[in-house]
């Protein structure tokens, strides 16, 4: 199931329900997109906050990416290269589950949830609390493109 930590939807809740940022699944794209390109993990500090257990509508054509982008995070934060095919099929055995319908274990929710809260604490840290989207959006990409420049294995 993935979630959204009850402390992310208040960081953000000025700027929810946006013409841009609508539903929750947005912030939760946001924050896991900022987690896996700085390779931020937190565990997550309450059992409420799910949301869907599926990927919706408008981030289905990104399904694959964010799942691969999670698998090279993966790897990378346990140290395994990607030409190390025995162990990365040994990842992508603990993660991807095709009989589920957003093709995930649940330890793969875990972890990409933990990859969302992270990369919430990261932005949390370097931003202040957003009050309007334009200028948040603006400030996110700066972030986003910088951990994106610093990361090898992205660019």
């Amino acid at each position: 199931m993935f979630k959204v930590m009850p402390e992310v939807e208040s960081w953000f809740k000025n700027i929810l329900s946006n013409d841009a940022l609508k539903t929750k699944w947005d912030l939760y794209y946001l924050c896991l997109m900022i987690g896996l390109a700085s390779s931020k993990t937190s565990p997550l500090t309450s059992s409420r906050g799910d949301i869907t257990d599926n990927f919706i509508a408008d981030y289905k054509k990104s399904k694959n990416l964010i799942i691969s982008l999670f698998i090279c995070a993966e790897l990378k934060n346990l140290g395994i290269e990607f030409s190390d095919r025995a162990m990365a099929k040994e990842i992508l055995n603990k993660y991807l589950d095709p009989h589920q319908s957003a093709s995930l274990s649940n330890q793969a929710f875990q972890r990409l949830n933990e990859y969302s809260y992270g990369g919430f604490l990261v932005l949390a840290e370097r931003q202040s609390k957003p009050n309007e989207l334009a200028t948040f959006l603006m400030q996110y990409e700066d972030l986003f493109t910088s951990l994106v420049t610093k990361n090898p294995d992205w660019t």
